[in-house]
C-alpha cells in the first residue's frame, strides 16, 4: 500500500518533470502538502537537491550543463524572466562568440533580490509578448529582438556575418526584422544602423544560399560592379551543365564560391572538374573563390573578376 510520503513523492516527481529540466519551486512543493522538514528529509535521502533558494531539482536529473543552469536561473527569477542578449544568441545558435554569463531580461517594475551568481539582469519596459518565444522549453527573446539587443556589442563585419547565417538558416525573417528595426522604440538604439545595412545588402541578393555568397555579393556592391544573375543555370542545348552562384550570361563570365561542405570530397572534386571543363568548352570564364579568399583578400578577387569581364567584353 502506497504511503502518504510515497504518494507525495510520486506527485513531486511528476510535477518536476513537467519542466524539461526537472525543476520545482518551493511554492509548488508546498502545494503538495510537503513541509520544510519534508523538503529537508528528501534532500537528506537524495531525492531533492537545492539549486537556488526556493528552487530544487529532482536528484539524478540531467544537470551541470549551461542550459540547465540557465533554466534554474529563470525558475528562480520567476515566470517574467526571459533569456536575452548573449544567452538568447546561444540558444538560437547564432554565429557569434558566447560567454559563460547568463543574461536575462525582466520588466522594469520587477526586481531580483536573491544572489544568482554569474548572472546579468536587464530591465526594460519594452519587451512585448510577440518578441518572446519558447526554445528548448525556455522563454527567450525572438531572434530578431536578440540581434537588436546584441548589435552594439560587435563590430559590423561580425554582426553582418552572424545575421547572414541566421537568415540563410531562416532563424531570422526579413519581414519580421525590418519592421522591428523601423519601430520608433527601436530605430534609435545603438547598433541598429549596422543591422539595417546588413539586412539591405542581404535583400539585394535574395537567392544567395550561403554566408559566403552574401559576403561575395557585398564585395561586388562595394566594388561598383554591375549586379550579376544569381544561381544562374547553364545548359548545353537541353543538357544541364552547371548552376553558377553569380553570372553575367551575355559575357559568359561566372563566379563559383567554393566551400568544403559541397566541394571538399573526392566525388565533388571529380564532378567539379567535369563541370568546369564543360563550361570552358562552351566559352565560359569561371572565377573560383573560397570564403577564406573573400574574407582575407577581396581585392584580388575583384581584380580577377574585373579582368575577366573586361576581356570577355572585348571579345564580344
Amino acid at each position: 500500500m502506497m504511503t502518504v510520503d510515497s504518494e507525495r513523492d510520486r506527485k513531486l516527481v511528476a510535477l518536476a518533470k513537467r519542466r524539461r529540466h526537472c525543476l520545482v519551486t518551493w511554492q509548488e512543493i508546498a502545494s503538495l502538502g510537503i513541509t520544510e522538514e519534508g523538503v529537508a528529509s528528501r534532500m537528506r535521502r537524495g531525492m531533492l537537491e537545492r539549486v537556488f533558494r526556493g528552487v530544487y531539482r529532482i536528484a539524478g536529473a540531467n544537470r551541470g550543463g549551461w542550459i540547465d543552469e540557465a533554466a534554474a536561473v529563470c525558475v528562480a527569477v520567476g515566470p517574467h524572466a526571459v533569456l536575452s542578449h548573449d544567452s538568447a544568441a546561444r540558444l538560437w545558435g547564432f554565429d557569434l562568440p558566447f560567454g559563460t554569463t547568463i543574461e536575462l531580461t525582466i520588466p522594469l517594475e520587477r526586481k531580483v533580490t536573491r544572489n544568482l551568481g554569474n548572472v546579468i539582469v536587464h530591465r526594460t519596459r519594452n519587451l512585448p509578448q510577440r518578441q518572446k518565444v519558447r526554445r528548448q522549453d525556455l522563454l527567450v527573446t525572438s531572434a530578431a529582438r536578440t540581434f537588436i539587443d546584441l548589435a552594439p556589442r560587435f563590430p559590423e563585419p561580425v554582426l553582418t556575418k552572424a545575421l547572414d547565417d541566421a537568415m540563410i538558416r531562416e532563424l531570422v525573417r526579413p519581414h519580421i526584422l525590418a519592421p522591428l528595426l523601423n519601430d520608433p522604440l527601436m530605430r534609435s538604439r545603438p547598433g541598429t544602423g549596422k543591422l539595417r545595412r546588413a539586412l539591405a545588402a542581404s535583400l539585394e541578393f535574395p537567392a544567395a544560399q550561403s554566408v559566403a555568397e552574401l559576403l561575395g555579393a557585398r564585395i561586388l556592391i562595394r566594388a561598383g560592379l554591375r549586379p550579376p544573375a544569381q544561381q544562374y543555370k547553364v545548359f548545353d542545348r537541353e543538357e544541364f551543365v552547371a548552376r553558377l552562384d553569380f553570372a553575367w550570361p551575355e559575357l559568359k563570365v561566372g563566379v563559383e564560391i567554393e566551400g568544403r561542405r559541397f566541394h571538399g570530397t573526392p566525388v565533388a572534386h571529380d564532378h567539379d572538374t567535369h563541370r568546369f571543363n564543360h563550361l570552358a568548352v562552351l566559352g565560359w570564364i569561371i572565377i573560383r573563390v573560397t570564403m577564406h579568399n573573400l574574407q582575407n583578400d577581396p581585392d584580388r578577387f575583384v581584380k580577377r573578376l574585373r579582368e575577366a569581364l573586361e576581356r570577355a567584353a572585348k571579345q564580344r
